[in-house]
Order: structure tokens, then sequence, then C-alpha cells
């Protein structure tokens, strides 16, 4: 399923050890387990749209091609069901990876290990990730 910790405020972080494209199947474990209301949740995922290290916080729905959050999109329909679909968004913080040159090359661009000047600049978005992430909580 995943690996769930306790962060501050009752709020707690779960990163889903299944294939990104099944992110919705642990989603549902955990929102079925802790009874988790739709404001309570935010997304972090990467973002081909957005170059390397930018940010961007987004309350929305919509997965713009990433598996992944049309998995957990797919998920939060299911367990949210009795909300009307216009108004199930949830909160997301898009971390940027860039895009490679070719469309051809997103699956092998997007399983690749980042250099390790990408990884310091990764590292520097995450950390301002957790800031948001902090403050999100404190709200």
């Amino acid at each position: 399923m995943g690996t769930v910790k306790k962060f501050k405020n009752n709020a707690y972080i779960f990163t889903p050890n299944t294939y990104m494209n099944k992110s919705g199947d642990a989603l549902s474990n955990i929102l079925h387990f802790f009874n988790i209301s739709l404001e309570n949740i935010l997304i972090v995922h990467d973002d081909l749209d957005l170059k390397i290290g930018q940010l961007k916080f987004k309350y929305s729905i919509g997965s713009s091609g990433h598996n992944g959050l049309r998995s957990i999109i797919i998920s939060l329909r299911k367990f949210f069901s009795h909300v009307d679909l216009k108004s199930l968004f949830f909160h997301r913080i898009c971390i940027g990876i860039g895009r490679p040159n070719s469309r051809k090359n997103v699956s092998s661009f997007v399983l690749t290990c980042p250099s390790k000047y990408e990884k310091e600049i990764l590292s520097t978005s995450i950390q301002q990730a957790m800031k948001f992430i902090d403050t999100f909580i404190q709200q």
C-alpha cells in the first residue's frame, strides 16, 4: 500500500509504494482508513509542463495527462461520489521536472534519474514545497 508518517497537527504524509498509475488505489485505502475530507487532501506530484524546479500550487480536478493523477481522480470520484463532480477539486503542489524534446521520450524521461545538477534544483524545490505543506497543515 505505502508508507504513512504522522506529521504535525494530526496530518499524515502518505507515500504510495504502488506503480504510479495505481496511486489512486492506495489513496482509496488511506481515505477509507482515516476518513479524510476532500478539502484536507494535498497531492504532490511531478509536472512535465513546468521548468525543472518550478513550483505551482493548484486547486483543480484535471490530470493534464498525468497517469498518477488520473488514477487519483478516479478514486476521489468513487470515494466522494456524493459530491457534485464540478466541485470535486483538490489541492496540489506541482513540482516541475521539465519536458524532453520529443513526446515519444516522455516515458523514459520520467523514469530516468535526474542529473546531479537537476537533483540540486529539485532538492531546493522540495524544501520550498515542504514549507508550503507546513502552511497548508497549519491552516
